[in-house]
């Protein structure tokens, strides 16, 4: 049985003429529509065919798609959401009761457990919000999962990292952090650094002794004192800190950021209420009063108009008299 996707889906065999033409009115273009469906679908077929309720759609980047289902609910109907299956759950339990139906076994399906065994663990189990230990486990035993965890927790950055490059270089970054948002739940924050990191210590730098912490630390500082400071924090079991403080110490600290001439600076000035009120009066749309009050100066300073550009901004001119003004 063939599946929809995003490339293949077409909007016609899905809505009748009727339900396309409302779309239509309101201003709702089919392909955006249909691409929306698409990301629905794809979701609730890596949910065991269920879609997540709202509150998850929204913490996870799923807003626009549940806006979208909202507004066009005909378009989305073929999409099972965790109220259906909530309903029918209790459909079936309340005909179980009644003798109607005659049920084996649970309702709902145990949650799929992995084990620890891929990474040579004996004793533990988990699931995405469980860890499960054997009794009676040896101290060595149990250091070993906390090692294991570890590792995986340190690793899955790099493999986050690593995998939005491969977005970069593959799709694009925008289209790479829209979809990667959606996939992991992770703010752009967190995907960004996870990328950056990655991208500054390729494979053949990167310390397995070290956390990714400690990558991070180093990283705004040149290849080569990284790697020494990094060999020395093995050798000396320094933390992500006392790396940095290192690098700081081979580099000579900080270099400070140059002045810029036209560095913006803030000034505080206080006004009478009248005066505050006649100036607010003359501020043109979208103007602040400490935007007028700037201009004022400025002008009174040249003593002529401030030049701008048609979007708005002061031109380079004007800018260079106002420098070089006495």
């Amino acid at each position: 049985m063939a599946t929809s996707t995003a490339l293949d889906y077409n909007p016609a065999t899905r809505w009748s003429k009727q339900n396309l033409a409302v779309i239509r009115e309101r201003k709702y273009a089919d392909a955006t529509i249909a691409k929306h469906v698409a990301i629905l679908e794809g979701l609730a077929k890596v949910k065991d065919g269920v879609l997540p309720p709202y509150k998850w759609l929204n913490a996870n980047g799923y807003f626009e798609s549940y806006s979208v289902m909202k507004k066009f609910p005909q378009a989305f109907a073929h999409i099972q959401t965790s109220t259906d299956k909530k309903f029918e759950i209790y459909r079936a339990h309340e005909q179980a009761k009644s003798g109607a139906v005659k049920t084996v076994g649970q309702i709902l399906a145990p949650a799929k457990a992995k084990t620890l065994a891929a990474y040579d663990v004996p004793g533990a189990q988990f699931n995405p919000t469980e860890l499960c230990i054997e009794n009676g486990l040896p101290k060595g035993e149990w250091m070993q999962i906390g090692r294991a965890l570890a590792s995986v927790c340190q690793s899955a950055y790099w493999w986050v990292g690593d995998w939005i490059q491969y977005g970069f270089r593959t799709y694009g970054k925008q289209t790479t952090y829209d979809l990667a948002q959606q996939a992991t739940g992770y703010t752009r924050t967190q995907l960004y650094e996870c990328a950056y990191i990655a991208n500054r210590f390729p494979p053949a730098r990167r310390v397995d002794a070290l956390t990714f912490y400690h990558h991070q630390c180093v990283a705004k500082y040149p290849p080569a004192v990284a790697d020494k400071v990094l060999a020395e924090s093995v050798e000396l079991g320094l933390t992500g800190r006392q790396a940095e403080a290192a690098c700081i110490e081979e580099t000579g600290g900080p270099k400070p950021k140059p002045h810029h001439p036209l560095q913006l600076k803030k000034v505080s000035v206080r006004l009478y209420g009248p005066t505050y009120d006649k100036l607010k009066a003359r501020c043109k749309p979208g103007q602040q009063v400490c935007d007028l009050i700037s201009q004022v100066v400025e002008e009174w300073l040249l003593g002529k108009p401030v030049q701008r550009y048609e979007n708005g901004r002061k031109t380079k001119e004007w800018k260079s008299e106002l420098r070089e003004a006495k």
